[in-house]
């Protein structure tokens, strides 16, 4: 980690512009990636919105103080956290690198095109699923 070096984005978001240096971003339409860690903490399944977060560097000392923030629902109040909301968000960088979908590393081009479908999850009950 100490070694890596944050790159340049160039964000889109609902047609407004924003050029950030960080050290990660992150989409998110719930506030938990998982295992009860919350990038996002107000952020909703159903308000048809994405957060987008942008992680800044950090000095490696603060390292356990963000990981903490993470569990105690309070990233979002970090100097190094700024969150975003919108609609569409279109991701540009200099160069093709990796990336986390679901929590499943992938390889992504220079450009991301990220969409919320409001409303499109739909669920199935089941054999055994009783109604209330």
């Amino acid at each position: 980690m100490a070694n890596y070096k944050p790159d340049t984005y160039n964000i889109s978001i609902d047609g407004k512009e924003y050029q950030r240096e960080a050290f990660m971003l992150s989409f998110a339409n719930s506030s938990q990636y998982g295992n009860n860690a919350h990038v996002s903490p107000n952020a909703s399944v159903q308000d048809g919105l994405v957060d987008v977060c942008v992680i800044q560097a950090f000095p490696l000392w603060r390292f356990i103080e963000m990981g903490v923030r993470m569990f105690t629902k309070t990233a979002d109040k970090s100097k190094y956290v700024e969150i975003i909301r919108g609609r569409q968000v279109i991701v540009k960088r200099a160069k093709p690198g990796p990336i986390h979908l679901d929590g499943e590393p992938r390889m992504a081009g220079t450009e991301i095109d990220i969409k919320v479908a409001p409303a499109s999850l739909k669920i199935l009950a089941g054999a055994g699923y009783k109604k209330s």
